[in-house]
């Protein structure tokens, strides 16, 4: 099953942009648009875009005089702020496209609801983007709820399970799960809930060494 977003205008400016003065670079591309709704403590846009490691400072350099009232962070591993502006309205952020462990069912360009919240909670826990780790755990708590829709896809947990294993990020997934399932139902099954089980108690007989 995929579930499909609506992105912002910037996002279809953008790819324009990119077709026309590097049509031959592989990139995937999207923003903040469809989650800031339902984000509490964050308003200003993000735009994210992935492609091939040598196609990371020609792109930045095509982008930033179509933009000029935007911040943009690129680099290879870790992007860093490379043009700040005095009023900045929102963010394009350029990562490298790496190696990530190959999941059966993952299209690599493809971008889905799944897609977006694990990317974003590995930019934010890495600090590559500007956005508080707190907001992102937020947003995922909204939509692994099975109630919790308004304005978004219907989350497959399956798919962002596979997803988050991509980023090695599979262990928060089970574990959020698992404690959000306590007060909530979830979008997780008995199978999935029984790992996050698992990993948190593990977690805890770790702390239990300290």
């Amino acid at each position: 099953m995929t579930t499909t977003l609506v992105f912002g205008l910037q996002v279809k400016r953008i790819s324009r942009i990119i077709k026309k003065g590097m049509p031959h670079l592989t990139f995937t591309l999207w923003d903040l648009t469809p989650f800031i709704p339902k984000m509490h403590n964050w308003r200003k846009n993000m735009i994210f875009i992935e492609c091939e490691k040598v196609g990371v400072e020609p792109l930045m350099e095509l982008l930033a005089p179509e933009f000029p009232n935007t911040n943009i962070y690129a680099g290879e591993r870790k992007p860093s702020l490379k043009i700040n502006r005095v009023v900045a309205d929102e963010t394009i952020v350029i990562v490298s496209r790496t190696p990530k462990v190959a999941v059966p069912g993952i299209k690599a360009n493809e971008v889905t609801i799944e897609k977006c919240l694990v990317d974003m909670l590995h930019y934010s826990h890495k600090g590559i983007i500007p956005l508080h780790i707190d907001d992102v755990i937020d947003l995922w708590e909204q939509c692994l709820q099975e109630h919790e829709y308004r304005g978004l896809p219907k989350i497959n947990y399956s798919e962002l399970y596979r997803y988050a294993m991509r980023r090695y990020l599979s262990w928060f997934v089970s574990i959020l799960a698992y404690e959000m399932s306590k007060n909530t139902k979830v979008v997780a099954d008995k199978r999935h809930l029984a790992a996050g089980k698992a990993n948190f108690e593990l977690i805890r007989k770790v702390e239990s060494y300290g």
